[in-house]
């Protein structure tokens, strides 16, 4: 890193740096080990084993917890030059490392490519889990000589997945060669891809490999399936009624659903009754096509679709029949819908709340009243709602956990590792120990473990440890002050309150300052790379590149400017500004344009299309709340008077 481009960019990133080492020097024999520790790590990658040897042999004479990690990073350079017993035994002396088991995973992979398949059996003992894993165990098998176990695990794998990594090819390979794969086992694999939406090519190939006359028959009969979903009634009627056949019709009619939901509509009795579907197969198919009929404006066939929902016990869909009467703002047939609900769906808060405003909707509204009051006091989102719309204040139980000592000095070299990977800024390898030993402990002991890591503001750990407890009102430690100084100071450059940043950080990484999501989103507040560039870009900020999204400081500055571009497209509105800062700006534009001004705050966010984004506005508009509980501000609400007052 340029530390000089760094300071010109971002100089007040240098402050808590600078606090942080004042803190460190305070204790110099720690601060010695630490930078002998990163030395001797720098050592090792550039090859220089002797000043390596010098230094590991100086803090394992110190007791340096971290000073196993060294000889781990060397051992996973030499592994030629360890024998399995060796290894084994290292795993085992080292067992309260989080590394204990993946070195014996690493080793087991360098095995692997240099052939040493009974050496890999003595360290891989059990199948594997993972697909890769379980393909090296088998070929291992084969190559010691146990064909049947080999044999067993290739046609497992073979009939489960659609694709495979290259290590597994040789395997399938060496199977297929012995012409051991039945005419059965390629009818397994042609039902597995039909499923999975396989590719074509492949399914051709295995129905033209298939030898007996009717079995080969069949599997053409898939193929042309699987080509044109619209033969499901011909297919279901001509073959016989078996377990096979069915499930080929069952993913046979989805097909028809997505390519021609009319003709599935008008097929799906004849195909129950060609097929002898069973009764839960039957409603899985009608609901499954009904859910996909609330996606089109396709009248012909609504009084179909309300007959399977009135008959359904699927909460998801009852509820988007539910949305789509409020969207059009009509409260009687969304009441009417509501009554179709599983009983124990009706008891949730969720939809007690909206009982009660559909019952406040259609004109009676001391009862409405009533049966709001009656959920107010939870910690909870719709009881939030429910004192608002009653104008009480917003209460909830916060208990406190509870700090043991002896579970601190029980796992006191565990807790050791994780600070000085954390001292060192190691912070994957010190998510790794934390998670590891939280895997080890029970919930008593993730009461202590989650207030040790709040005492020590290891913000990302402490949530972990909540989570692993379930420790949900617990919000004095759920909800940490992570970063305070920069989120109080962009806080103030940028006009956001503090307590929307903390519950928008919160809600995107959990304070994982190394968070990066399937999409790309990095950091604390999880922005994606143009998102970033386009926002700097914005304000004049000077854009260091992907790297620096993993800054603290940089990561809240560009993500507290950019929610407050979003807060000023939407006049301060919050709903539509965390809505656009996780589904986009242009769907938040598209629900407003759907709803045409018809619905009131509650309405709207109950009508986002999108469950995750459904889940995201009503978090941080509650973790808003508690954050500002913590901050003991006064007058705190769910909603101010602008979101209230706005039809959406």
């Amino acid at each position: 890193m340029n530390i000089k481009k760094y300071f010109i960019l971002y100089p007040f990133i240098f402050i808590p740096c600078l606090l942080t080492c004042l803190s460190i020097n305070a204790n110099e024999n720690e601060s010695s080990e630490r930078v002998d520790y990163l030395r001797a790590q720098k050592y090792l990658l550039n090859g220089d084993i002797g000043s390596f040897n010098k230094i590991y042999r100086k803090l394992n004479q110190s007791k340096y917890p971290l000073t196993p990690y060294l000889r781990y990073q060397h051992i996973k350079q030499n592994f030629s030059k360890y024998s399995v017993n060796q290894i084994l035994n290292f795993s085992r002396s080292h067992n309260n490392y989080a590394f204990s088991n993946p070195i014996k995973d690493e080793y087991a992979l360098y095995l692997i490519a240099n052939s040493k398949w009974s050496d890999y059996l003595k360290v891989q003992n059990y199948k594997p889990k993972s697909l890769r894993f379980k393909c090296d165990y088998y070929y291992s098998q084969l190559k010691v000589g146990n064909q049947s176990l080999a044999w067993s695990g290739a046609k497992e794998i073979w009939s489960g997945y659609k694709q495979f990594p290259k290590n597994c090819k040789k395997l399938i390979s060496a199977w297929k060669n012995t012409n051991k794969i039945t005419d059965k086992d390629k009818l397994s694999r042609l039902l597995f891809l039909f499923k999975s939406n396989g590719s074509l090519n492949e399914i051709t190939r295995l129905s033209d490999s298939i030898k007996d006359l009717k079995s080969k028959q069949l599997a053409r009969q898939i193929v042309d399936l699987y080509k044109n979903p619209n033969l499901v009634t011909k297919f279901a009627k001509k073959n016989l009624v078996d377990n096979y056949n069915q499930k080929i019709v069952t993913e046979a009619y989805k097909r028809l659903v997505r390519t021609n939901i009319n003709l599935a509509v008008k097929s799906l009795n004849s195909i129950k009754l060609s097929q002898n579907l069973p009764a839960y197969s039957f409603q899985y198919l009608k609901d499954y096509t009904a859910q996909k009929l609330m996606n089109y404006d396709n009248f012909s066939n609504n009084k179909w679709r309300d007959n399977v929902i009135r008959n359904s016990e699927d909460e998801a869909l009852i509820a988007t029949r539910i949305r789509m009467e409020m969207r059009e703002a009509k409260w009687k047939s969304a009441e009417y819908w509501y009554n179709f609900l599983p009983t124990k769906s009706k008891k949730s808060l969720e939809w007690r709340f909206w009982h009660a405003r559909f019952t406040e909707k259609l004109g009676n509204k001391k009862e409405g009243r009533r049966l709001l009051n009656q959920i107010v006091g939870k910690r909870d989102f719709y009881s939030a709602a429910a004192a608002t719309i009653l104008e009480k204040n917003i209460s909830f139980p916060v208990p406190k956990l509870r700090f043991n000592k002896t579970v601190i000095n029980k796992y006191k070299t565990e807790l050791s590792i994780v600070g000085e990977l954390i001292a060192i800024n190691q912070i994957d390898y010190a998510i790794k120990e934390w998670n590891f030993l939280l895997n080890k402990t029970n919930r008593k002991e993730h009461e202590t473990l989650s207030l040790y890591a709040h005492k020590h503001h290891w913000n990302y750990l402490t949530v972990l440890a909540t989570i692993h407890g379930k420790f949900f009102d617990y919000i004095d430690t759920r909800f940490p002050l992570a970063h305070k100084w920069w989120f109080q100071f962009y806080s103030k450059k940028y006009g956001v309150d503090e307590s929307i940043l903390y519950a928008l950080s919160r809600q995107e990484s959990a304070f994982n300052t190394t968070a990066k999501s399937h999409a790309g989103a990095r950091g604390l507040m999880q922005l994606m790379p143009a998102t970033a560039y386009e926002t700097a870009k914005e304000i004049n900020l000077p854009y260091a590149g992907l790297s620096s999204l993993y800054i603290p400081q940089v990561n809240i500055e560009l993500g507290t400017a950019y929610l407050s571009m979003m807060l000023d497209k939407y006049n301060g509105n919050r709903i539509l500004a965390f809505a656009s800062y996780n589904a986009g700006p242009h769907r938040v534009t598209k629900w407003l344009k759907e709803s045409r001004g018809r619905l009131d705050v509650y309405d709207f966010i109950q009508c986002i299309p999108f469950k995750e984004t459904r889940g995201y506005v009503k978090n941080i508009l509650m973790y808003d709340i508690y954050y500002k509980t913590i901050l003991n501000e006064s007058n705190i609400r769910l909603l101010d008077n602008n979101e209230l007052a706005r039809i959406y």
